[in-house]
């Protein structure tokens, strides 16, 4: 069979779709659409008041879109229920009519976050309340983890956008001010909002918070032990080929974004997260396991001047098989879910990269190798994480 014709069927292999694990009451999306809908009404009214002249051109132009640009975001979003990814579009539409609604306060000098520090400080100590008065107790381990892990995200998030040291200078910068002030309140409202309806459910809910802890620490062992094992320069001397393409995608998407995750981990438990560092600290591992077990398959050898498209065919048909047994063996609301997600989004990128100029066969290849082997390990990790 043609190689074209074998790469069609590839991209066309279906991967199999995983569904949010939670659902936004209609409640909430509509305080978060209200809340992007007021800062895109006062935008528009500041900015079209505001002595422009002082601005450069590009920048006239840039902030002139935003509020519409937020408020086609928000228009496309439907009435009713959503996911995390609907909090994330209304975000997304606040901040970024915040900035051109800071910029316009500055040039009308009615700029109402003039000292930042002052509203950076009171959402600080709002935050950090919050976060210390979590209850690692739960009815499901697996349901806890799927949702105070993403309250703890929104939390982290908000506290993220407060490093604010001091007033702004310009009204550019008071549009930036604005814009983080504004991610961070929406961020925070909606990480207590899904807390309390988390909460609010619980009919017997149990202490969790040691176990986690200890699970934790098992899987970042366990981590640090395949971290040590990697070598930054094991490939440099390793001639330009498709060999080298693959090897070195294996190790980017594996081991080094490991690296990078367990770093995060640490970065989160160190701040107080406890469970979005333990959820990190299991995609770290996974990252790590997905490399080991992703070189190990690779069968063509350093001096191979390409890699056929039957053979990143049959690595994708793996992959997907992989993914849809994995899937099967977890519940809906399964932590395993979420490690998941990080699977099919390696499956899936490898479908862009087949037609890539420059060694497409290879990039494909190994990250179908990576989704397979993150697939294989993602129930056996959860479980390891929720076990008491």
């Amino acid at each position: 069979m043609p190689a074209p014709v074998v790469d069609a069927r590839t991209k066309h292999v279906g991967i199999p779709s995983i569904p949010p694990r939670i659902e936004i009451p209609a409640s909430h999306v509509r305080v978060a659409k209200a809340h992007a809908q007021r800062i895109i009404d006062e935008a528009k009214t500041e900015w079209k008041r505001a002595d422009k002249s002082a601005l450069k051109e590009f920048d006239r132009d840039y902030l002139n879109d935003l509020p519409d640009r937020s408020r086609a975001t928000i228009d496309d979003i439907q009435d009713g229920s959503g996911t995390p990814q609907t909090l994330e579009r209304c975000q997304w539409a606040a901040s970024t009519a915040a900035k051109t609604l800071g910029t316009a306060q500055y040039l009308n000098d009615e700029y109402t976050e003039k000292n930042p520090k002052r509203s950076q400080t009171k959402l600080e100590r709002e935050i950090d309340s919050f976060r210390t008065n979590i209850e690692y107790e739960c009815d499901d381990p697996n349901d806890f983890l799927v949702h105070v892990g993403r309250v703890e995200r929104h939390t982290q998030q908000a506290a993220s956008f407060l490093d604010l040291d001091s007033p702004p200078e310009d009204a550019m910068e008071a549009g930036k001010s604005l814009r983080d002030i504004e991610s961070a309140r929406r961020d925070f409202d909606d990480g207590r909002r899904l807390y309390e309806r988390y909460r609010g459910g619980l009919k017997d809910p149990n202490p969790f918070g040691d176990t986690l802890a200890r699970n934790r620490t098992h899987l970042e062992q366990q981590a640090e032990e395949l971290r040590s094992k990697g070598d930054d320069n094991a490939d440099d001397d390793l001639p330009k080929s498709p060999y080298r393409r693959l090897r070195g995608r294996i190790y980017t998407h594996g081991w080094f974004y490991g690296r990078s995750t367990l770093w995060d981990a640490t970065r989160y438990r160190e701040g107080g997260y406890e469970v979005l560092s333990a959820t990190t600290t299991a995609d770290a591992l996974q990252h790590f396991l997905a490399w080991r077990d992703a070189k190990r398959r690779v069968d063509i050898p350093e001096e191979s001047g390409e890699i056929g498209s039957k053979r990143v065919f049959r690595a994708k048909k793996l992959a997907v098989s992989e993914l849809r047994t994995a899937l099967s063996k977890t519940d809906d609301g399964s932590f395993a879910r979420i490690l998941l997600d990080t699977a099919h989004g390696l499956i899936d990128s490898g479908d862009s990269t087949v037609d890539d100029e420059d060694f497409p066969h290879a990039e494909a290849y190994g990250r179908y190798l990576l989704g397979w082997a993150y697939s294989k390990h993602a129930a056996n990790t959860a479980e390891r994480l929720i076990r008491r």
